[in-house]
């Protein structure tokens, strides 16, 4: 370790944050409405959280959930999408709509001033969204093009396969916004289908955070979304029914590739295990931040790369845990050794107490840089209302952190990080790395194609 990172002072006591306190109130639709007055800016926020992503896709039209909110971006049935962006851009209103695994997501930011005019935009794209076939095939052919550029990235192609050899029976297989394939076969019929069975007010929660007063906001909301009217339901998630229990590297071939893409992984966490901070701080430890071990090891004393990363990812349905880095095709299996020796590591010794401090500081020092804005308060809310969190989840973080011990780590890194199950992926040219990799470990060599 280099002088310099020796001599990194103890972390300081964090800077005092406390998250806002929201009231919840419902619409006469029965659309649940959480509120915030922050009145630091002349500004309003808001974020509409439908319950219901690409989780929710129908089998064999996976993408779904991402194109139908691409669609709700390209205008309503009074105005086109080149109309509806001028009248957006006239009163300085930012809007988006998009998916993911978790669910689905309009949002709005504007001035106070101008939340009339935003609020009836929003509600024009939500209740009367256009829908037209021209503007889907132009989509279309914008999110084919993605997919082929996303097949010829290295960093993608080894993400997409690790995520297909965790989860082989579960949507988390495919890509949020589904394959090529998928992406020719929908058609405008199935993105209505899906807006009506998942797009209501009882699949929904608003999140709105801004200066104006409760009272006048109640009011801009019944007028606006008071007409959306389809009452629905909540839809159960679909489980994990099983990852894989042995070990094994799978190699996806590259002509000419001079670098490798490594990715390993297996199955994660969910929010609400009992051990959910001390996975957060096992992972920092691990891999999670710039002092962690992997980031020390292959990039500090070894310069094998110039980056390395852990994380747990974070999704209703337990997403993967996973550790990814970029390093040179002749450099591939010490890096992968080195990789996995820092897993066991974890697994075998605890932490020490010093590593733990780090840890929690860097953690407790950055969340507040996560709620600055409204905007950004709007997205924490929306993460409690998509997760199910308690309503003080932010107010208690750092006291989370603070209650976990050395013990703590230890015991939830020999639960959670399993270097026996680990899925392996490395996407590099077989000319150069796979004698290497084969005399240590199990060995598939793909060539395939992830559009």
């Amino acid at each position: 370790m280099s002088r310099e990172l020796s001599q990194i002072p103890a972390p300081q006591a964090p800077r005092p944050f406390n998250f806002p306190r929201f009231e919840r109130f419902h619409l006469r639709n029965g659309l649940e409405v959480w509120y915030v007055r922050h009145e630091k800016l002349p500004l309003l926020s808001l974020q509409l959280v439908i319950m219901s992503g690409a989780l929710h896709d129908p089998a064999g039209l996976e993408g779904t959930a991402t194109f139908l909110a691409d669609m709700l971006e390209e205008g309503t049935e009074e105005h086109d999408a080149e109309t509806f962006t001028l009248l957006l851009e006239n009163k300085g209103i930012q809007f988006g709509a998009s998916a993911d695994f978790n669910g689905s997501y309009l949002s709005m930011n504007t001035l106070s001033d101008h939340a009339p005019e935003a609020l009836r935009l929003l509600a024009a794209a939500l209740i009367t969204p256009r829908f037209a076939e021209e503007d889907m095939e132009r989509l279309r052919k914008i999110r084919v093009g993605h997919r082929r550029r996303m097949a010829d990235m290295p960093d993608k192609v080894a993400a997409q396969v690790l995520a297909r050899e965790i989860y082989p029976d579960h949507r988390y297989r495919l890509p949020a916004m589904g394959r090529l394939e998928q992406n020719s076969r929908l058609t405008l019929d199935d993105l209505r289908a899906f807006y009506k069975k998942h797009y209501t007010p009882g699949n929904a929660t608003l999140v709105v955070v801004g200066d104006l007063p409760r009272e006048e906001i109640t009011v801009l909301l019944e007028e606006t979304l008071g007409p959306w009217r389809e009452s629905g339901r909540r839809f159960e998630l679909p489980p994990v029914s099983r990852t894989p229990e042995n070990f094994q590297l799978h190699l996806v071939h590259r002509p000419g590739a001079q670098q490798a893409e490594i990715r390993l992984g297996h199955g994660g966490i969910d929010r609400h295990e009992a051990d959910y901070f001390s996975a957060l701080l096992a992972n920092e430890i691990l891999g999670g931040y710039f002092l962690s071990r992997l980031n020390m090891n292959l990039r500090e004393e070894k310069g094998l790369t110039y980056g390395v990363d852990s994380r747990f990812a974070l999704r209703r349905v337990p997403g993967p845990f996973y550790i990814s880095a970029a390093v040179d095709s002749d450099k591939v299996t010490l890096a992968l050794e080195e990789i996995l020796k820092e897993v066991e590591r974890m697994t075998r010794e605890k932490v020490s107490t010093e590593e733990l401090e780090n840890a929690r500081g860097y953690l407790s020092g950055v969340f507040p840089i996560a709620f600055e804005t409204g905007a950004q308060i709007a997205a924490g809310l929306s993460n409690i209302a998509l997760f199910d969190l308690e309503d003080d989840y932010y107010r208690n973080f750092r006291k989370q952190l603070e209650r976990v011990t050395e013990e703590d780590v230890f015991n939830t890194a020999r639960r959670r990080f399993k270097p026996q199950q680990m899925q392996v992926v490395v996407v590099a040219d077989k000319e150069q790395v796979a004698a290497s990799l084969e005399k240590k470990y199990p060995l598939k060599i793909h060539e395939i194609d992830v559009a």
